[in-house]
């Protein structure tokens, strides 16, 4: 996720609008999409690994839950 979230810089400074803005929304499709389907159910399982300044996971910020 990190180099996903650094790489947006990276594009930004070398392309052009359009193509930054596209990337930037892909990037940001996969991170959620990683998060909600992979990330938090692992961290349910095995809550020993969830980073500790992870207090919820982002369905409940997203539901207020």
């Amino acid at each position: 996720g990190k180099e996903l979230d650094e790489s947006v810089a990276v594009v930004q400074s070398r392309c052009d609008e359009d193509e930054f803005n596209v990337y930037r929304e892909t990037v940001g499709f996969i991170m959620g999409e990683m998060l909600i389907k992979i990330m938090n159910p692992l961290y349910e399982k095995h809550p020993e690994i969830k980073p500790k300044g992870l207090k919820q996971n982002i369905w409940n910020r997203m539901n207020n839950v």
